[in-house]
């Protein structure tokens, strides 16, 4: 059974007693979604990992992804303590799975324990990434599989959301990796691309419940614009949404990169 951690984070977004509610419910996935990204993940690595590190791992979304894809151990790893509680009630009936607070820039793991290490969608949350890799490096054992899930630049128009709030679109950016970009930086720290693919996933069944979720504020791009840009952005996506047939899905484009530890 998961237990939280107790140290504190200093993370100021994510330290915040509210948000990680508000994270799980507005980057829930379908079911049929998640047996997907299991199922590419298998794909992917093409070996039973028995000790899988879900790093930056949130509310522990995918660190569930990983239990039931290779049936062995998961650490998840995060530096938020809300996020860590969080994800401790999600995951108290998945067997295997184990919670640290920590950073990707000093993963809290023995050298060469793991055969895998999966970030989604929180590369671009390091700061230090030329520390992270190495940290990350050290922490896989030879031959073993480091996944990057996020959304590189090229992908940022896929995202609808972002059409309401340039100030977002502005700020995400700048803190996305391109595709060439993040192959070269994972590269020059001895990794070997295995697989890229960029999947088109569904994220809400509905424009309702895609506008209500961003609502919810819980994406980081959206707490860093003011108070004012994400009123008038609501507005416009409210305004936009009168004029559509609500019933159809929404989908998002996610890069899904695959390096062996050379």
């Amino acid at each position: 059974m998961a237990q939280a951690p107790n140290p504190a984070p200093d993370n100021r977004f994510y330290a915040r007693d509210d948000i990680a509610e508000r994270y799980e419910r507005s980057r829930a996935l379908p079911a049929d979604v998640e047996l997907d990204w299991s199922n590419l993940l298998a794909r992917h690595v093409g070996f039973k990992s028995e000790l899988s590190v879900d790093l930056g791992c949130g509310t522990g979304r995918f660190t569930r992804v990983l239990a039931s894809t290779f049936g062995t151990r998961v650490i998840g790893i995060d530096p938020s303590r809300p996020m860590l509680r969080r994800a401790a009630t999600a995951l108290r009936w998945t067997p295997g799975v184990a919670l640290l607070q920590g950073r990707a820039e000093a993963v809290p793991l023995a050298p060469r324990c793991a055969e895998l290490v999966l970030m989604s969608m929180s590369y671009h949350h390091v700061a230090d990434k030329p520390a992270a890799l190495a940290s990350i490096r050290r922490t896989l054992r030879p031959g073993g599989a480091f996944c990057v899930r996020t959304c590189s630049a090229e992908a940022l128009e896929s995202y609808l959301y972002q059409r309401f709030f340039p100030d977002a679109l502005a700020f995400d950016r700048g803190r996305f990796p391109t595709r060439g970009g993040l192959v070269g930086e994972v590269g020059s720290a001895r990794f070997g691309l295995k697989f890229f693919e960029t999947v088109r996933q569904r994220v809400a069944d509905d424009l309702q419940t895609y506008r209500d979720r961003a609502a919810m504020r819980a994406h980081s791009d959206l707490q860093a614009i003011s108070d004012a840009a994400f009123a008038a952005g609501m507005e416009r996506f409210d305004d936009w949404l009168a004029t559509q047939t609500k019933d159809r899905p929404v989908y998002e484009e996610v890069d899904v990169f695959t390096f062996t530890a050379i």
